[in-house]
């Protein structure tokens, strides 16, 4: 057997059953399904805050930059849980969606979005 059988496999036992087909399939789909969910709204709520701020005489690149420094309080270079957190309630997102929308654009899962990780998200990169 492959490694792909034996991770579908959970009681590996040899074969798969449909609860096992059904488990994975439901998880992997929707973990992809709300991830696209999530990264679209947090780009519709950037981008609502972006032209509330932007300077049109600037690039989109350059407006975000700027608008991601006005975001990172603490002058790191990363935006934080507690800086986007702040960011979304502004925006008028409920307490519990918060989480996932951060989770959403945090590709490297180290808990900080960096400038790069922002500017993937708002130009549709795959990152």
């Amino acid at each position: 057997h492959n490694r792909k059988h034996e991770a579908v496999n959970i009681g590996h036992d040899g074969d798969i059953s449909f609860a096992e087909f059904k488990s994975v399939m439901t998880t992997d789909y929707t973990a992809i399904r709300d991830r696209k969910f999530y990264n679209q709204k947090f780009k519709n709520l950037v981008g609502q805050e972006l032209r509330n701020t932007r300077d049109r005489r600037d690039s989109l690149r350059a407006n975000l930059r700027r608008l991601f420094a006005t975001l990172d309080l603490d002058g790191n270079g990363s935006l934080d849980c507690h800086e986007l957190r702040l960011l979304l309630r502004r925006l008028g997102v409920e307490e519990k969606e918060i989480s996932l929308l951060v989770a959403s654009v945090d590709t490297n899962k180290d808990g900080m979005i960096s400038f790069d990780e922002f500017v993937s998200v708002m130009f549709d990169a795959r990152a």
